[in-house]
């Protein structure tokens, strides 16, 4: 994320941001001067609000009155980043959810509370809390309150303090600035490649939203105005309910599966208990989706239990064009048509891990719980590609398989079809590793360095929808345009990384790196298991008192860290942290911290590491570095003034 703050204009990164806007001087300033000139005063939170999921480029951070309601943040959430169509949206604090409506028809959970509740009510410093506008195509935000002062009475009630710069989104033909949006397709195009005939195509202006793309979401400069700094905009008084009103949501945590009798809501906790958090909250979501089910493998009947919008993301998925306009009946008609033809393709294009799930859910009468422990982490995607239905009865909550779906897995599980299995998954890992260690790369570079891997021949196409149904399932890499991306690389970082590697590595080719190395980082753990993680985590494990989550974090900090910025300053960042320590104590660490630098790969420099372009094995394309050379780090510096300095400190 880069974005500025609003008072002082300094510009901030996804690590200083929090830090900044706690304590920007202007800020505190024009805060003390209100106070001076006011006979009153009142309290204010600073939330940071940000999506719940996937990209890190959208950030706000705000100034809220402690005394204004759920239903005003609301309001400031849809005019700022949500507000398309006027759809339903909750609160989920502590796990009770504060709706925007809890008409009978629309109440997505028992107990469900309003909005009418003053923020001081229900959440106070340290406390996390989330937000969904739009039950169909949800944007799920994360909110924290990190911290809490006092201004003046007449101080504005709602302000911006910082948010993220402007997105800037690119041709997924060729890679120039979009200037438009193919709802249909889900990409965005520049004028040149834009498909000036198509059903839902967009252009826009500004984009600025998690909501962009997304029901016809379209975004404006001039919402944020009224919420800039030292605005007199007035928020009118609405009714308020007293906190001795809430009902939690989840009454009995100790509820065991035995005594489930028929309570949804009761069964719903226990059956997301064996869950990671993350899932467990995105299938609560699945509320309204599995109460609509039904317990069948008949697809016309499972697709009348999908709303327009589920069909219609399906079709996508599937690839199925020219529907937009279509009605619900209309979709159902189409996907009856070409259903199994298209499962049967999008069969072909996933790997074993997918596949295993489908032929467990096929051998198993076609239907799994979600209990079960082999359950996927990604029930969406399945649902999503129309591979499965979800649905419940009084015994438990499922996913069920169309018999299209069992008969076209029947069909094709044989010895030639687990070797496209393999080559698939093998691809995908390729992919995982290369943007592990590359940071980014255009689709033809990737497809170039493939044949160093593999020995046998694959159509671009083939390869180019393999890797694009690795994106939509695996959690290792990102898809946009020709761009592929590590899952740690900040979509608005690609660019920047791209055009740093070419000023400081346009001479030097990608490095080679070995298959194994490449496949293991394809792994979720890598970071932390590889040999260099794994040596500074026994290091510190053995000479620092600090636990096992709290050392992984520092890794991978220390991993970002390293990325973005000359190992200069990460030097300098991590002896100021340290604070008060023995100069012998400080040698080691760094020695430690020096040896994960020097053999960490960098993205800006094409995948090599520092020891690979000083070492005299290396290839005769890197020449060895003076001491008055410009140091590689890219930081324009001589490398005796910079990195070489920190070595001659350390050793």
């Amino acid at each position: 994320m880069k974005g500025k703050c609003y008072y002082c204009n300094e510009k901030l990164s996804e690590r200083t941001v929090k830090k900044h806007v706690k304590g920007c001087k202007v800020r505190k300033e024009k805060i003390g001067k209100s106070i001076a000139s006011s006979k009153k005063t009142k309290g204010q939170y600073i939330l940071s609000i940000l999506p719940q999921y996937g990209s890190k480029e959208y950030s706000l951070y705000i100034a809220i009155d402690i005394d204004l309601t759920l239903k005003n943040l609301d309001s400031f959430l849809r005019d700022i980043w949500l507000e398309c169509c006027g759809h339903l949206s909750s609160f989920i604090i502590d796990d009770i959810n504060y709706d925007s409506s809890i008409e009978d028809e629309f109440e997505l959970f028992p107990q469900t509370e309003t909005m009418d509740f003053k923020l001081r009510q229900v959440i106070s410093v340290g406390d996390k809390f989330k937000y969904d506008y739009d039950f169909g195509s949800t944007t799920a935000l994360k909110l924290e309150v990190i911290d809490e002062y006092v201004v003046g009475e007449n101080y504005s009630q709602i302000e911006i303090l910082s948010r993220n710069d402007e997105i800037q989104n690119f041709c997924a033909n060729c890679n120039q600035k979009a200037k438009y949006f193919d709802y249909e397709e889900e990409k965005y195009y520049c004028g040149d490649c834009i498909d000036e005939d198509g059903d839902m195509v967009d252009e826009f202006e500004y984009t600025n939203s998690p909501r962009d793309g997304v029901c016809g979401y379209v975004g404006d400069r001039d919402t944020e105005k009224q919420y800039l700094p030292g605005n007199k905009f007035k928020i009118k008084k609405t009714k308020t309910k007293g906190r001795k009103d809430i009902v939690p949501f989840i009454e009995n945590d100790e509820l065991e599966i035995d005594d489930f009798k028929g309570d949804f809501a009761s069964f719903l906790d226990i059956a997301m208990d064996d869950m990671n958090s993350e899932v467990g909250y995105k299938a609560k979501k699945l509320l309204n989706r599995l109460k609509r089910g039904q317990f069948t493998h008949d697809l016309r009947k499972l697709l009348e239990c999908e709303i327009k919008d589920e069909l219609l993301k399906t079709t996508s998925m599937l690839n199925i064009t020219r529907v937009s306009k279509f009605n619900k009946g209309q979709l159902i008609e189409k996907l009856l048509e070409v259903y199994e033809e298209k499962i049967t393709k999008a069969l072909y294009l996933i790997d074993s891990e997918r596949y295993e799930f489908l032929k467990r859910i096929m051998e198993n009468q076609g239907h799994i719980s979600f209990e079960d422990d082999k359950f996927t982490s990604n029930p969406e995607y399945f649902l999503e590609c129309g591979f499965v239905f979800a649905t419940m009865r009084e015994d438990g909550i499922y996913l069920i398989m169309p018999n299209e779906t069992i008969n076209a897995i029947k069909s094709i599980d044989n010895v030639e079809y687990r070797k496209i299995l393999a080559k698939n998954t093998e691809i995908i890992k390729l992919m995982c590793g290369m943007t592990y260690n590359y940071g980014v790369l255009f689709m033809g570079d990737f497809i170039k360095m493939l044949n160093n891997y593999i020995d046998y021949s694959l159509d671009e196409t083939d390869i180019y929808a393999v890797v694009v149904s690795g994106a939509d399932y695996c959690d290792g890499y990102m898809l946009q345009g020709n761009i592929a991306s590590s899952i740690m690389v900040p979509l608005e970082e690609a660019i920047n990384i791209i055009n740093t590697r070419d000023n400081i590595s346009s001479d030097r080719d990608f490095c080679i790196i070995k298959k194994a190395e490449l496949l293991e980082a394809a792994s979720e753990e890598y970071l932390i298991e590889n040999k260099i993680g794994m040596r500074l985590k026994k290091y510190l494990e053995n000479n620092w008192e600090i636990e096992e989550t709290q050392i992984e974090m520092i890794i991978i900090n220390l991993y970002d860290d390293i990325q973005e910025n000359e190992r200069e300053e990460v030097l300098d960042n991590i002896i100021g942290a340290l604070g008060d320590i023995s100069e012998n104590d400080l040698q080691k660490l760094l020695v430690e911290i020096n040896s994960f630098i020097n053999n960490t790969r960098l993205w800006r420099l094409k995948g090599y590491t520092f020891n690979e372009l000083n070492s005299e094995d290396n290839n005769n394309s890197t020449p060895k570095i003076g001491r008055n050379d410009l140091c590689i780090c890219g930081s324009g510096k001589k490398y005796k003034k910079c990195c070489g300095s920190k070595v001659i400190q350390l050793f």
